[in-house]
């Protein structure tokens, strides 16, 4: 029986909702954008954290909105293969004039992958590499500069300070210059990589040559791990639209991931199978994550202090309780102040990256050691009194630091504030007044020193 005509009008009415559904996207979105400026000019940080999670949730917003809208525009056609390589014909013409095609086209096939839960890709009703074999019409507006260090660096920096006015004026615009450029000629980067190490929760993995890993949810979770998939998952969505002072690993959520099945060793793909079976699936020679976080590589932190020169060691060190201090103050409490759940970035930064047990600061109880009336009471294994599910004890994080002497040392110099419970209590006081402290993405040598 040969198949029905294609409805070439409806297909049309399609293609025009889907662009229509993306230019108001963009719209909004540079909207929200544009406000950034007098944001920063008016120090006003609550609005820029408002803007940021609208800028994180309009995407999502978008797509649900034409998904719908498709739905009922397509109706019994909507899973129709045919119907949709028509849309996405028209749709490609449409894109002609677009300076956002590459955004456009993937914006198209956010929605098809919703409505299809397609797996790998499907040229057919996606695009991929694109349609256009170089951009379909010039940008009408320049989106770059190129800056020539033809004098010396404080010189080029200046420039490109000048060229980029903020509506807030410099205090000392050539003192500025000459300090950035004085970082930037002594400025080397040593690049570092992570092994793969399995988590309770996740498992972990990487491909060959690549700086990303990959975090597929276990099945279960062996003791003393009590949490669900849902909580999981829940965990990671807060930290997607929390302000991750840049402590917070970003972990991008991923479906239908296609691979070779050669890119796995036979270990991995063993462990896939029988640890991670509800999201994995292995058809013919490839293996399928249905879900799956997405992840920039670190050095996990106890790795990194294993094989660190000393000195480095005891700056890393430092930085590891900078970077729990941040934390608390954007109102996250990792759960586990331990090594291995914090990493080491290519730039010396050190990171949280172990969600599963993280939780707002502000529905932790923190609370002194009551004090043991029995000796025996001092060397139970379980705790002479009453512990709630939200109840911290600071004076016990020592207990799990992890640290040789020297290093251990280090840290309860610079931040021994750490084991007390009224830092954490004042941490709190201040996020429930609604401050919002300055945490800067960089370490402390490296901000520009006022005359």
């Amino acid at each position: 029986m040969p198949n029905p005509p294609i409805n070439n009008r409806l297909s049309s009415q399609g293609a025009t909702a889907i662009y229509r559904a993306f230019s108001t996207y963009r719209s909004r979105f540079k909207d929200i954008t544009r406000r950034a400026p007098q944001r920063f000019k008016n120090r006003d940080w609550h609005g820029v954290r408002a803007d940021a999670i609208r800028r994180l949730d309009s995407y999502k917003d978008a797509v649900d909105r034409i998904e719908f809208d498709i739905r009922g525009l397509l109706a019994d056609q909507i899973q129709e293969k045919r119907v949709w390589a028509v849309i996405k014909s028209v749709y490609s013409g449409i894109l002609n004039h677009n300076d956002d095609w590459e955004l456009a086209e993937t914006f198209f096939n956010s929605i098809t992958r919703r409505i299809f839960a397609t797996v790998g890709v499907d040229a057919e009703i996606e695009f991929v590499n694109t349609d256009f074999d170089t951009p379909p019409t010039p940008t009408t507006s320049k989106i770059y500069h190129t800056f020539k260090g033809r004098e010396s660096s404080a010189r080029l920096i200046r420039t490109i300070l000048a060229d980029y006015p903020l509506m807030a004026p410099f205090h000392d615009i050539e003192d500025d210059a000459q300090q950035v450029a004085a970082k930037i000629e002594i400025h080397l980067r040593k690049m570092r990589t992570s092994g793969k190490i399995d988590g309770m929760v996740m498992i972990v993995f990487n491909l060959p040559n690549d700086d990303l890993v990959f975090k597929p949810i276990r099945d279960r979770f062996d003791t003393p791990k009590k949490t669900t998939r849902r909580e999981i998952m829940a965990k990671y969505d807060l930290v997607h639209r929390h302000d991750r002072a840049g402590r917070l690993v970003d972990a991008q959520t991923f479906e239908h991931l296609k691979f070779d099945t050669s890119c796995f060793s036979p270990q991995l793909l063993a462990e896939l199978k029988q640890d991670a079976g509800r999201t994995v699936r292995i058809v013919n020679d490839y293996i399928i994550l249905d879900h799956a976080y997405v992840e920039r590589r670190v050095t996990p932190l106890d790795v990194f202090l294993n094989e660190a020169a000393e000195p480095e060691a005891q700056k890393i060190v430092i930085v590891w309780g900078n970077a729990i201090k941040d934390l608390a103050v954007s109102n996250i409490f990792p759960g586990d102040i331990l090594l291995k759940n914090f990493g080491v970035t290519r730039h010396g930064r050190v990171v949280f990256y172990d969600y599963d047990k993280l939780c707002p600061l502000t529905s932790c109880r923190f609370r002194k050691l009551p004090p043991a009336y029995e000796v025996e009471n001092e060397m139970a294994s379980e705790p002479w009194f009453y512990v709630d599910e939200n109840d911290v004890f600071p004076e016990e994080f020592q207990k799990f630091l992890g640290l040789r002497p020297p290093l251990r040392d280090v840290f309860c110099e610079h931040h021994n504030d750490l084991f007390e419970v009224s830092f954490w209590q004042q941490a709190q006081q201040m996020i429930q007044a609604g401050e919002l402290p300055h945490i800067y993405p960089y370490a402390r040598s490296c901000r520009l020193k006022r005359k």
